[in-house]
């Protein structure tokens, strides 16, 4: 497995998509207010930020940060668990709509990859 910086810098260019799923699905709330498993868990007080409502919401910083200093492992099951969730690769990387302009060579490969299906899940992404 492996999640160098070229690809920890992709994913930090599609964090906008992943919060966008989550808030639309509710998933980050319902994981604040009842987290399931260990990585719920985690995700809820290191992923995760309580709104002045109560409810939970992701929070692109936090999982920005995580995206630099988490170590391979923790990562990898957190992207995993992502996509056990129905949130792959694929459909975050929709959802972000990056502009081709932002990325450099490495990145567009990388979304080519995923337009054309070569990748469409984090675990894809993470063992290509």
């Amino acid at each position: 497995m492996s999640l160098g910086e070229e690809k920890r810098t992709f994913l930090r260019k599609l964090v906008s998509g992943l919060g966008n799923l989550l808030r639309y699905s509710n998933k980050a709330s319902k994981i604040g207010l009842h987290p399931k498993s260990d990585i719920e868990i985690f995700i809820k007080k290191q992923l995760l930020v309580q709104n002045d409502r109560g409810d939970y919401e992701f929070s692109k910083g936090r999982f920005t940060m995580g995206l630099q200093v988490l170590e391979i492992d923790l990562l990898s099951n957190i992207l995993i668990y992502f996509d056990n969730e129905g949130f792959t690769l694929a459909r975050v990387f929709k959802e972000a709509s990056i502009n081709a302009l932002y990325m450099n060579t490495t990145e567009l490969y990388f979304a080519l990859l995923i337009e054309k299906s070569e990748i469409e899940t984090f675990l894809d992404f993470i063992t290509y």
